[in-house]
């Protein structure tokens, strides 16, 4: 039986810097995950079978910041109450950085999440 250890989310494909040479297609479309869908994924995870004692979720894509904080406060939430009891999951995000705030570094604190940082943007800029 198969054994999942990391779950990468793109919770919207919009990028707030549009690099030219970046992978993703779609990057102005300003879609956002539906909470439905990350039940319905999050809930056949769980019941799976396929998790052990620990599962990490990056939550990757365009740019997830964009995204308003409380997104995430709900989905964490969710994540939480599907959660089997003896799962524990961590959280990941995977950013250019560029809007991070003290309200981000706030809610990146209380909820434990670390972050990892690309360096993208204009050729001047990340080639220093």
């Amino acid at each position: 039986m198969p054994t999942t250890r990391l779950l990468i989310i793109q919770p919207t494909p919009f990028c707030n810097i549009n690099c030219n040479y970046c992978y993703l297609p779609g990057r102005s479309s300003k879609a956002v995950i539906e909470y439905a869908t990350l039940w319905n994924l999050l809930s056949q995870l769980f019941a799976s079978g396929w998790l052990k004692n620990r599962l990490e979720v990056v939550w990757h894509a365009g740019e997830p910041m964009v995204l308003p904080i409380n997104f995430y406060v709900d989905a964490f939430r969710l994540i939480d109450r599907l959660r089997p009891r003896t799962l524990e999951v961590l959280h990941h995000f995977q950013t250019n950085g560029t809007l991070i705030d003290d309200n981000w570094c706030e809610f990146f604190r209380r909820e434990r999440v670390r972050v990892g940082i690309s360096i993208d943007g204009p050729k001047h800029l990340h080639d220093r």
